[in-house]
């Protein structure tokens, strides 16, 4: 069967949750919901690359036998916490989950992938570690957040800029040659469009060509599906049917 390997965003609401597993379904997927729980994993890639192994790992035990196409849906963060992971063991060990790479058929990315350095970096980590704080106490506890974010930035200077170079390397080069869609808005305010641009640059330079954006005017971070939901869900079931009805190139 098919499966949506569903990479959500940090501290994600079961409703919101709810939207996209109800349209991968509709779709004709199984479903398998993976996140992480701390914004601060995106600075320690070990912690992604034990949860990878978990995910590949229960993807073939799946029964009664693991799925024959996959597609990989990436939200927010989850580019560098769990996608770029997976992409490492993917393409690291490829004896172990070599039928998990050639089973590959799609990646979408929605409100990704995020740039980790500087402003869009901080922006990231202070707006999920102040998720939930009531809004009258977040205007007190932003600027800490903030110089934190900024002092690990420097303190991790070197790590940081290797990461940055590997994540990049990695998302634009995988292991597998599958067809992108990719969901955008210019009101992203965590995910700048000069961001997805350059994804989409490095893409087409990489030889990827198989590379569909589709960019929204009205909607925020993660939250096209509810802002232009029809929109949204023709995109959405058009590429899953399109590519679940064919065999991976590899």
């Amino acid at each position: 069967g098919n499966l949506v390997l569903h990479l959500a965003h940090f501290a994600p609401s079961r409703a919101h949750l709810r939207n996209y597993q109800d349209e991968f379904i509709k779709c004709g997927c199984d479903v398998m919901t993976c996140s992480t729980s701390s914004p601060v994993d995106v600075f320690i890639p070990s912690r992604g690359i034990k949860l990878a192994e978990t995910i590949l790992d229960l993807v073939l035990a799946l029964k009664p036998r693991p799925p024959d196409k996959i597609v990989l849906a990436s939200f927010s963060g989850s580019s560098k916490t769990i996608l770029w992971p997976i992409i490492k063991c993917l393409r690291d060990q490829g004896e172990r989950y070599g039928a998990v790479r050639k089973a590959i058929v799609g990646l979408i990315f929605d409100s990704c992938p995020i740039e980790f350095r500087a402003d869009e970096g901080r922006d990231f980590f202070t707006e999920y570690a102040l998720k939930g704080v009531p809004g009258a106490v977040k205007p007190f506890l932003d600027l800490p957040f903030q110089a934190f974010s900024l002092a690990l930035d420097r303190v991790m200077r070197t790590e940081i800029i290797r990461q940055h170079r590997a994540y990049w390397h990695d998302i634009t080069n995988p292991p597998f040659d599958a067809p992108v869609l990719l969901f955008f808005s210019q009101r992203d305010k965590l995910v700048k469009s000069e961001t997805i641009h350059k994804f989409l640059f490095m893409m087409k330079t990489r030889g990827k060509a198989d590379v569909t954006s589709v960019e929204f005017d009205k909607s925020e971070h993660v939250n096209h599906i509810v802002k232009h939901k029809s929109a949204y869900c023709r995109h959405l079931s058009a590429f899953i049917a399109q590519h679940t009805q064919q065999h991976s190139k590899l």
